[in-house]
């Protein structure tokens, strides 16, 4: 290749039968209301795939990140708790979970460049308070119980 751009990604969250998604997952334990063991200080980064589609449709257009290995991450983590928290909410029902003392510090932080976040920004990419409720909202909003 003459040229390349390596995006490294956190959990892309979208439409998918694939039930080993971190989403899919949380969404089955619920529906059949199966035990979810969650570790304490677990966090996940989560970005919507409509979103890191934009991004890339922009920088393939612009001519941006040539030859280099970019994180298309969202700028904030989340506990996994509050994961399991909005879909709850949208589920309306009540997740049977168990938190495991082993106290997890697995998160890496959000490292994003000047320029990636200059694309968000051209792009208007809304990464308020309720990113994760709107997009869970979106591809699970309506769920077969």
């Amino acid at each position: 290749f003459s040229s390349f751009t390596i995006y490294r990604l956190p959990q892309v969250v979208g439409q998918s039968a694939n039930p080993k998604t971190l989403t899919n997952f949380i969404k089955d334990k619920i529906s059949k209301n199966e035990l979810l063991s969650i570790y304490k200080g677990a966090q996940r980064n989560l970005i919507d795939v409509s979103d890191v589609a934009q991004v890339i449709d922009y920088a393939n257009t612009n001519d941006l990140f040539i030859n280099q290995v970019v994180n298309l991450v969202a700028p904030q983590n989340y506990d996994v708790l509050e994961i399991v928290r909005v879909f709850e909410s949208i589920m309306q029902v009540m997740a049977h979970t168990e938190y495991l003392d082993n106290i997890v510090e697995d998160a890496f932080p959000v490292l994003l460049s000047s320029e990636m976040r200059d694309a968000y920004k051209q792009l208007k990419l809304n990464f308020d308070d309720s990113y994760l409720e709107k997009m869970i909202e979106k591809y699970y909003g309506v769920i077969n119980q």
